[in-house]
């Protein structure tokens, strides 16, 4: 679990406890944890592409996390 979700997570988890949602809030609560996941495993694929694109380029192994 990398920092930036960890961290979403906590916040979610707070505000979950704290506010006591209602259920349409809480969807969208939901979502925007499920959104926050996507974002970062889309974030991980494109920096395994601009590894791959510089590796191609150049031949030498650059580790971009």
């Amino acid at each position: 679990m990398s920092m930036r979700w960890k961290k979403i997570d906590d916040t979610v988890v707070k505000l979950i406890a704290t506010q006591q949602p209602v259920a349409t809030d809480l969807r969208k609560i939901l979502m925007a944890m499920k959104i926050a996941s996507d974002l970062e495993r889309i974030a991980d694929h494109a920096t395994n592409i601009a590894e791959s694109v510089v590796y191609m380029e150049t031949g030498k192994q650059m580790d971009l996390n």
